[in-house]
């Protein structure tokens, strides 16, 4: 299998669903409420932005398989990390390019490490996508 051409396609798929994605917008106060109040969103600023967070993609392969090989010899020994809960590798998404977003919302990122996973299951490759709220 040529795993740097399905990458390539896993970005490629990834980058069109983060470009697809939607952000659900709230209006988050920059201050501290008191337990039973509300906050004044009239009279007082407040940030509008997504939910916060990270996304990342994990491979139930094994450690001595041929895709955790190659991705241990793409980006180092030491970038790819077991994940001891999950009983999988993840998938160094923090070095995908994901290109025209910058931000701290998680649903664009979870997009795409979702399509990134599918392309992945398609070739046959035991992944999932998993986010993080911050």
């Amino acid at each position: 299998m040529n795993y740097e051409k399905i990458l390539t396609e896993a970005h490629e798929s990834g980058q069109k669903a983060l470009n697809e994605c939607q952000v659900t917008m709230y209006a988050w106060s920059s201050e501290t409420v008191p337990l039973g109040e509300t906050y004044d969103f009239k009279n007082k600023p407040y940030e509008v932005h997504g939910n916060c967070g990270c996304a990342w993609v994990a491979t139930r392969e094994r450690g001595n398989g041929q895709f955790v090989k190659f991705l241990k010899t793409k980006y180092g020994q030491d970038r790819i990390q077991k994940d001891p809960y999950r009983k999988a590798w993840d998938v160094p998404t923090n070095e995908m390019d994901m290109k025209g977003y910058n931000g701290q919302e998680v649903e664009p990122k979870y997009a795409y490490c979702q399509a990134y996973a599918q392309v992945l299951n398609d070739y046959g490759i035991k992944a999932s996508a998993y986010e993080y709220l911050t």
